[in-house]
């Protein structure tokens, strides 16, 4: 699998006064929770370092029912109707 790097640096502000010195928990917490952090961080360590789209899905995963024809889809849920198929027959159970 790939190995995720940060190429960019979030900026939280500690307070909505601008003020040295004062830390608002509340304030913190919604930025946090708002850019993404925390939900980065459930995704981290659950071990799934990034995610991929349908479409990067379906290429890379298709090959995992050996043997299997994939129906043909078409239009805006294509990928995501193929990603569907993969797991549905797929033997593995992916519920946790």
């Amino acid at each position: 699998m790939k190995t995720p790097s940060s190429r960019y640096v979030r900026c939280v502000k500690p307070n909505a006064h601008m003020k040295p010195g004062m830390f608002d928990a509340p304030l913190v917490s919604k930025q946090l929770k708002f850019s993404g952090v925390y939900e980065t961080i459930e995704i981290r360590k659950d071990g799934f370092p990034f995610r991929l789209t349908h479409k990067q899905f379906a290429y890379q995963f298709s090959c995992i029912n050996i043997g299997h024809k994939y129906q043909k889809y078409s239009g805006g849920d294509k990928f995501r109707n193929i990603c569907a198929e993969i797991l549905n027959t797929c033997s593995e159970n992916f519920e946790n």
